[in-house]
């Protein structure tokens, strides 16, 4: 399967709804730049399901993994 770059999954990100970014965040091959991941959880609104399928992945800088912790109460 190709991996989506950085860019890509960055403009899907900014003008994609909600259920495309969850297609993004569950997609194990699709590349996420830090600020992809930022625009993410800046806008969780208290969506704990999209906040763990975020955690969970391997490539998520631990600077913004901080914030998901405050957000998941752990």
């Amino acid at each position: 399967r190709p991996r989506l770059g950085e860019s890509v999954t960055d403009v899907l990100l900014k003008r994609g709804g909600l259920p495309l970014q969850r297609k993004i965040i569950d997609n194990p091959d699709a590349r996420i730049s830090e600020g992809g991941f930022a625009r993410v959880i800046m806008g969780l609104d208290g969506d704990k399901d999209l906040a763990q399928a975020v955690a969970a992945r391997n490539d998520l800088p631990a600077e913004l993994r901080l914030w998901l912790k405050d957000i998941l109460g752990q």
